[in-house]
């Protein structure tokens, strides 16, 4: 099970409850302390109980995410230990709510509050980590995009003084289409890998370069000839691909242009 709804996973949309609940808690905790007021560490305690209650549902999809993970995936080590660390940090917040039933403003449970709000800063990180530095759900498109507009001479890779390009001539129509249909990342470059595996396997006397990305395009981008409409999408790119160009240059270092 793949859990992505409308091209998006879901994982990242339920985390917000208890990464926001969770600190918010330890926050009541520290005015509870400094004003004296009992109310505000009820509060605390809710808060808590609800956070925990929310990241349920956000485990549930995390591990999810982490069983479509290849072994060789970038990213599966950082998602181990992300996984690893939130589970430690639920029971760390379990046991705090079982010290709080009876005593709200227990300093054993705000011993561990603290030690918990902080974990869950660097397993945060680490969940940034695994998007972001790592490219989980981000990148593999994306990298294709990359790719085929280094080849194609569009997008950030584009003459400064380029006429303006439509849609089509920006980026490689699998991830277009892929947009349109609200597909996730890794379902447009699995389309894009067996595409190119069955050419291969019509064509065994020619096999394509291992380090090309797979579902290279022949159509070259700029066709004088052909008149392309315009396509409505917000911010009027599939993905993330546009940015600066040196640093594109930099991540893409290595790759010989065909």
């Amino acid at each position: 099970m793949d859990p992505v709804i409308a091209g998006h996973p879901l994982h990242p949309s339920l985390i917000p409850v208890p990464v926001g609940l969770l600190p918010a808690s330890y926050v009541l905790d520290i005015l509870a302390i400094a004003t004296g007021n009992d109310s505000l560490a009820e509060a605390s305690y809710y808060n808590m109980a609800l956070g925990c209650a929310g990241a349920i549902p956000a485990a549930l999809t995390g591990f999810l995410d982490y069983r479509q993970m290849e072994q060789d995936d970038p990213a599966h080590k950082t998602a181990s230990t992300h996984g690893l660390m939130n589970g430690a940090i639920m029971g760390l917040y379990g046991l705090n709510l079982l010290v709080r039933r009876n005593n709200k403003r227990s300093k054993f449970g705000f011993l561990l509050s603290t030690i918990g709000t902080v974990a869950l800063g660097v397993s945060g990180y680490l969940g940034g980590e695994i998007a972001y530095g790592r490219g989980w759900r981000v990148r593999s498109a994306e990298r294709f995009e990359l790719e085929w507009q280094k080849e194609h001479g569009t997008g950030p890779f584009a003459p400064k003084d380029a006429k303006p390009m439509s849609m089509e001539e920006k980026y490689p129509p699998q991830t277009i289409k892929g947009f349109q249909e609200k597909k996730s990342g890794e379902a447009v470059m699995k389309e894009i890998e067996q595409s190119d595996q069955a050419k291969s396997s019509s064509k065994p006397a020619k096999a394509s370069p291992p380090s090309k990305p797979a579902g290279s395009i022949t159509q070259p981008a700029g066709d004088s000839g052909r008149s392309v409409p315009e396509r409505p999408a917000p911010d009027d790119k599939p993905s993330q691909a546009e940015g600066d160009r040196e640093t594109i240059e930099k991540d893409l270092k290595g790759k010989s242009k065909p």
